[in-house]
């Protein structure tokens, strides 16, 4: 049991608000999804077809919202556990629950100042800069109507050198190894170390866009953290399995919407298929830019890319994405009680 937080606590924040990008739930909201994320928007001929092919292919729902609803409901207890005194509040750029409307909800509530988590590990512009511009600009949309009783959002920055957020990580990936091992027919001391590759993955974002240098930095300085770490088993054969950047340990990038050339590569298919050349048979897939399960993870990497794997006689074994990690909880509880109470401290 968590120590009570002194009454006398002097508490700037007044709500939790976790806002992220959204999916469709339903077949219907698949094209209402895609109109909202492409309104102005100019596209390659066909992308928006291919996309919605996706969608189409789960029947319309992307997992999304439920790995939302579910780590809400996680928060909401550890915040009363820990006494957090912060109503939480979830909204979607893209879907219902809009921003507006949550904001307004809030005002109605006489809650001014949330403390926004975007679930977005790196800075850049696509999952940092746009987020902050949509809340500046609805609340700028509310004013006329609620005056200083506008809610004036403080958005939490990316955290992708968080400790907790990095343990998630190699938690999972350990995990994952010895999970692989103990599905084998044979549970024979593992010798051949060149046929392993761990393989990190992360949205690709074009070369034009501001911030993309940032971005891409982040990414590859959080990958390489992860793998500084190495990996200790119990498995015969690898139980401190050395991870050496370009050597069995790879950044690549995924879900690109434009040209090749001009969004980050490689992208993952042509990393894939080099890896193949390379003889590594055996690769262990990390979601590193997606705390939580959506489109990108459930199509392009549980389908599409497993698909290429199949194909090149790859055994592809993704990691669990982190956002239900306890370690990636308590890194939430930990950034909050720092926001609300200047202290960090965790029991």
């Amino acid at each position: 049991m968590s120590e009570l937080i002194p009454s006398d606590s002097h508490c700037e924040y007044d709500a939790f608000l976790f806002f992220t990008y959204g999916g469709p739930e339903s077949l219907a909201e698949v094209d209402p999804f895609l109109d909202h994320i492409l309104a102005g928007k100019q596209i390659p001929p066909g992308r928006r077809e291919k996309v919605r092919e996706h969608y189409v292919f789960f029947h319309g729902k992307s997992p999304i919202n439920a790995h939302c609803r579910k780590l809400l409901n996680t928060l909401r207890t550890a915040f009363s556990a820990h006494h957090i005194p912060l109503p939480l509040y979830w909204s979607c750029r893209h879907c219902a629950p809009f921003l507006k409307d949550t904001l307004q909800e809030m005002a109605k509530a006489r809650r001014k100042r949330p403390l926004v988590f975007v679930p977005s590990p790196f800075g850049g512009y696509f999952s940092e800069s746009v987020y902050q511009n949509i809340l500046q600009e609805t609340e700028n949309d509310l004013f006329p109507k609620f005056g200083t009783n506008t809610p004036h959002a403080e958005k939490i920055p990316p955290f992708s050198d968080n400790e907790d957020f990095l343990q998630a990580h190699h938690a999972t990936l350990s995990e994952t190894i010895l999970r692989w091992h103990s599905c084998l027919r044979v549970q024979a001391p593992v010798t051949d170390l060149s046929s392993l590759a761990v393989l990190f993955t992360a949205h690709s974002t074009p070369h034009s866009s501001p911030d993309t240098k940032r971005y891409s930095q982040e990414v590859e300085t959080c990958a390489k953290a992860i793998c500084a770490q190495g990996i200790s088993t119990n498995i015969p054969g690898i139980r401190d399995l050395k991870l050496h950047w370009n050597k069995n340990a790879f950044l690549t990038w995924q879900s690109a919407a434009g040209r090749p050339g001009t969004w980050l590569e490689p992208n993952i298919s042509e990393t894939l298929t080099e890896l193949a050349h390379q003889k590594k048979k055996i690769i262990f897939l990390v979601p590193l830019g997606f705390p939580l399960d959506n489109m990108e993870v459930a199509y392009d990497l549980d389908t599409e890319t497993a698909r290429l794997a199949e194909n090149l006689e790859i055994s592809l074994h993704r990691t669990p994405t982190v956002g239900h990690h306890p370690l990636f909880i308590q890194m939430i509880l930990k950034i909050v009680k720092k926001y609300l109470f200047k202290s960090p401290d965790f029991p």
